[in-house]
């Protein structure tokens, strides 16, 4: 057994979950993440990722080269990314004082936005919203953190950073429960992986129509045609006008928009 089999079993096991759990989590099938512990297969960069976040541990501990004087991984792991315990959407609601998102029934607690993230999202929030109301069009724009239920079955509420509905959908007190036809998130340092894949991925299996990601650090934006599943994005920079398949004559240049710091685009 390798360092890193010991390390995500000793892990998994001090925070109290099953293989079956921590498989869901990171969606994989239980077989695959077995292996992993029995040190038969080696998993993706992209998986080692998933798996510390998981845990609330560096990539390095988990892998073995740095080790942690505290020694994290025997730490139990309840609030710093998941919740053991499984919650249905109105469960979740009724849980207060956090800032968070549900996956298939485990509380994954968000990180804040940057200052110059929230002016980011504040600029584009009132150019869609203005955008939307000068043609008349029929949809709501809403900012983060407004929640949005993608299942109640599978137990799934996410709170993006921008989010557009059609009106005359079902909202009700929580937020929107359905699935939105317009997805902005920003990725954030200390999670970059959540966004450009497990969202993304989640979104395309859930019917939403158009996702934009933007990457602040590399000064990008990658627009996503969920709908027509074209896995491949239509990658712009700040410098150049996106242009939004939904909204027909729309174009954004984050350039352009002058509240934001210059030395941030």
């Amino acid at each position: 057994m390798s360092l890193f089999s010991e390390n995500i079993r000793q892990a998994r096991k001090t925070r109290g979950y099953t293989q079956k759990d921590i498989a869901e989590i990171i969606q994989l099938s239980n077989s695959t993440y077995c292996l992993y512990e029995s040190g038969e297969r080696e998993p993706s960069l992209a998986t080692v990722e998933k798996l510390a976040q998981t845990f609330g541990v560096t990539v390095d501990e988990l892998l073995g080269i740095k080790r942690n004087e505290s020694n994290q991984l025997l730490k139990e792991n309840s609030t710093t990314y998941l919740t053991k315990q499984r919650f249905s959407c109105d469960g979740f609601f009724g849980v207060e004082g956090i800032y968070a998102e549900l996956f298939r029934g485990y509380v994954v607690p968000l990180t804040i936005l940057h200052r110059q993230e929230q002016e980011l999202v504040s600029e584009l929030f009132y150019e869609l919203k203005n955008y939307i109301k000068n043609k008349k069009l029929q949809y709501h724009v809403y900012a983060a953190p407004f929640p949005v239920v993608l299942s109640e079955k599978d137990a799934i509420v996410v709170r993006p950073d921008i989010t557009i509905i059609r009106k005359g959908m079902k909202f009700e007190d929580h937020g929107y429960y359905g699935v939105p036809d317009f997805i902005i998130e920003i990725i954030k340092p200390s999670d970059k992986t959540r966004d450009s894949i497990e969202k993304l991925k989640l979104y395309a299996d859930y019917g939403v129509t158009e996702y934009w990601i933007i990457d602040p650090e590399r000064q990008r934006i990658a627009v996503y045609q969920l709908k027509d599943n074209n896995p491949i994005p239509q990658v712009y920079g700040y410098h150049q006008k996106v242009k939004a398949n939904l909204f027909p004559g729309l174009e954004l240049c984050l350039r352009d928009i002058n509240t934001i710091d210059k030395d941030y685009i």
